[in-house]
C-alpha cells in the first residue's frame, strides 16, 4: 500500500536560494544565540523560530519569497535582542507553539495540494490541547480553526468532516480564555503590532501564480487570504490573552509579508 502524501510534510530543497536562506538563518541564529549567552534550549529556539517564520511567510506569500527573507530578519533580530526565555522548558513549549502555527497555515492554505489525513488531523487538535496546557493560549486556537475554516472550502483539499476541528476548538477554548497570559515581553508585543498595522496591505491578495507542491494547480488565492486573516487574528488576539512570544514567529511572517506588499508592489 502506498504511503499517503502528507498536507502538513513539504521538502526543503536545497538547490532554492530562499531555502537555502531558511537554513543558513536557523544555523546563525543558534551559534549567534549560544555567543551571546543564551541556553542550548533558547539557542534552538531562536534559530528555530527564525526558520519558523520563514516556512510561515511562505504559506501566506507563496510568490515572494522576499516576504520570508523579511520574516526571518525581523525574527532572528528579535530573538537575539529580546534574550532568553523564563526556563528551557517554556523555549521548548514556544517553539512547539510556532510548529503549531506553521502547520496550521500550511493546512489552510493546502500548499502541498492534498487533504490532511486523519492521523495529521488527530496530532493537530492533540497538539492545541497540550498548548492550551501549558498556557500558549493563541497559538492554541490555531488548529482548530484551521481544520474547521479548511473543511468548508469544499474543494477537496480539506477535512472531510468538521468534527475533528470542533473538537479541537472545544476543548482549548475555556482553559484559554480562563489562563492567566503567559509568555509576553515588550520586543514580542511591538512586533505585534508591527503585524497589525501592516494588515491592510497584507489582505489585499492578488491571484497566486505558484503551483502547489503535488497536484501543480495554482495555490488558492482565498485559502490564502484566510490563511493570512487566521494569523493576523491570532497575533491580535496574543496581545489579549498572553502567548505573544510563542507567536512571535507568526508575527514575523505577517510583518514580512505586509511589509513587502507595502513596499516593493
Amino acid at each position: 500500500m502506498d504511503t499517503p502524501t502528507l498536507a502538513l510534510a513539504r521538502n526543503l530543497d536545497l538547490s532554492y536560494p530562499s531555502n537555502q536562506l531558511a537554513a543558513g538563518g536557523a544555523v546563525a541564529g543558534l551559534v549567534l544565540a549560544r555567543l551571546t549567552g543564551q541556553s542550548w534550549a533558547d539557542a534552538v529556539r531562536c534559530g528555530a523560530g527564525a526558520f519558523a517564520a520563514w516556512a510561515g511567510a511562505r504559506e501566506l506569500d507563496p510568490d515572494h519569497a522576499e516576504s520570508a527573507a523579511l520574516a526571518l530578519a525581523a525574527e532572528l533580530l528579535t530573538g537575539l535582542a529580546a534574550g532568553g526565555s523564563e526556563s528551557d522548558l517554556a523555549a521548548l513549549e514556544e517553539l512547539a507553539a510556532a510548529f503549531a502555527a506553521v502547520g496550521s497555515l500550511r493546512l489552510l492554505s493546502a500548499t502541498v495540494g492534498v487533504a490532511p489525513t486523519q492521523p495529521e488531523q488527530t496530532a493537530l487538535a492533540a497538539g492545541a490541547l497540550g498548548l492550551s496546557a501549558v498556557g500558549q493560549q493563541a497559538a492554541a486556537l490555531l488548529p482548530g480553526t484551521a481544520l474547521l475554516v479548511s473543511h468548508t472550502r469544499e474543494d477537496g483539499l480539506g477535512p472531510g468532516s468538521p468534527w475533528t476541528g470542533v473538537a479541537a476548538l472545544a476543548a482549548v477554548v475555556m482553559p484559554t480564555l480562563l489562563k492567566p497570559q503567559e509568555g509576553t515581553t515588550p520586543l514580542s508585543g511591538l512586533l505585534a503590532l508591527a503585524a497589525l498595522s501592516t494588515a491592510p496591505a497584507s489582505l489585499r491578495v492578488n491571484e497566486i501564480e505558484t503551483l502547489n507542491d503535488i497536484e501543480e494547480q495554482p495555490i488558492s488565492r482565498q485559502r490564502v487570504k484566510s490563511s493570512r486573516m487566521l494569523a493576523l487574528g491570532a497575533v491580535g488576539l496574543s496581545l489579549i490573552v498572553g502567548g505573544q512570544r510563542g507567536l512571535r514567529p507568526v508575527a514575523a511572517a505577517c510583518a514580512g509579508v505586509g511589509a513587502w506588499a507595502l513596499l516593493y508592489r
